[in-house]
Protein backbone atom coordinates (compact mmCIF):
# COMPACT_ATOMS: atom_id res chain seq x y z
CA UNK A 1 0.00 0.00 0.00
CA UNK A 2 1.28 3.45 -0.91
CA UNK A 3 2.13 5.93 1.83
CA UNK A 4 -0.61 8.60 1.91
CA UNK A 5 2.12 11.26 1.89
CA UNK A 6 3.68 9.85 -1.26
CA UNK A 7 2.74 10.82 -4.80
CA UNK A 8 4.12 9.97 -8.21
CA UNK A 9 4.40 12.78 -10.72
CA UNK A 10 5.70 11.49 -13.96
CA UNK A 11 8.13 9.07 -12.44
CA UNK A 12 9.64 11.34 -9.82
CA UNK A 13 8.60 10.09 -6.40
CA UNK A 14 8.58 12.40 -3.50
CA UNK A 15 7.65 11.78 0.10
CA UNK A 16 7.72 13.87 3.22
CA UNK A 17 9.57 11.14 5.11
CA UNK A 18 8.09 12.42 8.34
CA UNK A 19 10.50 15.34 8.21
CA UNK A 20 7.88 17.87 7.23
CA UNK A 21 4.76 17.95 5.11
CA UNK A 22 6.14 19.09 1.79
CA UNK A 23 2.97 17.99 0.03
CA UNK A 24 4.89 17.16 -3.12
CA UNK A 25 6.60 14.33 -1.31
CA UNK A 26 10.02 15.87 -0.81
CA UNK A 27 11.90 15.33 2.40
CA UNK A 28 12.44 18.53 4.32
CA UNK A 29 14.94 18.66 7.13
CA UNK A 30 15.33 21.72 9.28
CA UNK A 31 18.65 23.48 8.91
CA UNK A 32 20.13 26.34 10.90
CA UNK A 33 17.52 28.97 11.64
CA UNK A 34 14.81 26.89 9.99
CA UNK A 35 12.19 26.92 12.74
CA UNK A 36 8.88 25.58 11.51
CA UNK A 37 8.78 27.51 8.25
CA UNK A 38 6.53 25.86 5.66
CA UNK A 39 6.71 25.54 1.91
CA UNK A 40 3.78 27.34 0.27
CA UNK A 41 4.64 26.87 -3.43
CA UNK A 42 6.31 23.71 -4.73
CA UNK A 43 7.41 23.11 -8.31
CA UNK A 44 7.77 19.46 -9.24
CA UNK A 45 11.10 18.55 -10.87
CA UNK A 46 11.11 17.16 -14.39
CA UNK A 47 12.50 13.64 -14.67
CA UNK A 48 15.31 14.11 -17.24
CA UNK A 49 14.76 12.09 -20.41
CA UNK A 50 18.27 10.63 -20.46
CA UNK A 51 18.01 9.59 -16.81
CA UNK A 52 14.64 7.98 -17.52
CA UNK A 53 16.00 6.13 -20.57
CA UNK A 54 18.97 4.90 -18.53
CA UNK A 55 16.66 3.96 -15.63
CA UNK A 56 18.68 6.08 -13.24
CA UNK A 57 17.06 6.53 -9.88
CA UNK A 58 18.03 8.00 -6.56
CA UNK A 59 17.83 11.05 -4.37
CA UNK A 60 19.15 14.55 -4.80
CA UNK A 61 19.88 16.41 -1.57
CA UNK A 62 20.21 20.19 -1.56
CA UNK A 63 20.68 22.99 0.92
CA UNK A 64 18.34 25.89 0.20
CA UNK A 65 18.82 29.41 1.57
CA UNK A 66 15.44 31.15 1.87
CA UNK A 67 15.09 34.93 2.16
CA UNK A 68 12.78 36.46 4.80
CA UNK A 69 10.20 37.06 2.03
CA UNK A 70 10.07 33.31 1.32
CA UNK A 71 11.92 33.52 -1.99
CA UNK A 72 14.81 31.13 -2.64
CA UNK A 73 18.15 32.93 -2.44
CA UNK A 74 20.35 29.97 -3.39
CA UNK A 75 20.35 26.22 -3.94
CA UNK A 76 23.46 24.15 -3.29
CA UNK A 77 23.26 20.50 -4.38
CA UNK A 78 25.02 18.36 -1.77
CA UNK A 79 24.48 14.91 -3.24
CA UNK A 80 22.81 12.90 -5.94
CA UNK A 81 23.30 11.66 -9.47
CA UNK A 82 24.52 14.45 -11.81
CA UNK A 83 21.79 13.64 -14.36
CA UNK A 84 19.14 14.31 -11.70
CA UNK A 85 20.79 17.21 -9.87
CA UNK A 86 20.11 19.99 -12.38
CA UNK A 87 16.41 19.14 -12.61
CA UNK A 88 16.12 19.16 -8.82
CA UNK A 89 18.00 22.46 -8.58
CA UNK A 90 15.83 24.11 -11.25
CA UNK A 91 12.62 23.07 -9.47
CA UNK A 92 13.85 24.16 -6.03
CA UNK A 93 14.70 27.65 -7.33
CA UNK A 94 10.95 28.10 -7.99
CA UNK A 95 9.78 27.05 -4.51
CA UNK A 96 8.40 29.64 -2.08
CA UNK A 97 8.33 29.42 1.71
CA UNK A 98 6.12 31.33 4.14
CA UNK A 99 7.56 34.70 5.21
CA UNK A 100 9.80 34.79 8.28
CA UNK A 101 11.65 37.36 10.34
CA UNK A 102 15.06 36.22 9.04
CA UNK A 103 16.83 34.18 6.38
CA UNK A 104 16.65 30.41 6.92
CA UNK A 105 18.45 27.32 5.66
CA UNK A 106 16.50 24.24 4.60
CA UNK A 107 17.71 20.81 3.53
CA UNK A 108 15.51 19.21 0.89
CA UNK A 109 15.70 15.73 -0.61
CA UNK A 110 14.00 14.84 -3.89
CA UNK A 111 13.68 11.17 -4.90
CA UNK A 112 13.59 10.02 -8.53
CA UNK A 113 12.65 6.50 -9.69
CA UNK A 114 12.16 5.28 -13.29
Amino acid sequence: MQNPHEEAFGKCLVDDGGGGDAGCGCRLRAGSGAGDRKVVVKVQPQYPGLARAMKIQGSVRADVVVEPSGKVKSVDVKGGHPLLAQSAQDALREWKWEPAAHETHQTVELRFAP
